[in-house]
């Protein structure tokens, strides 16, 4: 496993309302923001994949919009 605390998955500077978000992916967000604090890149990378999965499921069946979709990858893109 590689621990890497000085390396950032998430782009800080991006902001997002996650109350907004299905609990779903508030859960999967707050999992890749314990990985990323922890530096835990290939949990993260793993859990990525599905954050961006669960999203685009989200947003074809009009749970979130296209604009929070973008912003999603955006901020958690590793």
């Amino acid at each position: 496993m590689c621990m890497d605390k000085d390396y950032q998955m998430i782009d800080h500077s991006i902001k997002i309302n996650k109350e907004e978000l299905p609990k779903l992916l508030q859960n999967i967000i707050k999992d890749l923001e314990k990985y990323d604090k922890e530096g835990n890149m290939e949990m993260y990378d793993g859990l990525y994949e599905g954050l961006e999965s669960f999203s685009k499921s989200f947003l074809l069946s009009g749970e979130i919009t296209n604009s929070q979709f973008e912003t999603i990858l955006k901020k958690y893109r590793g």
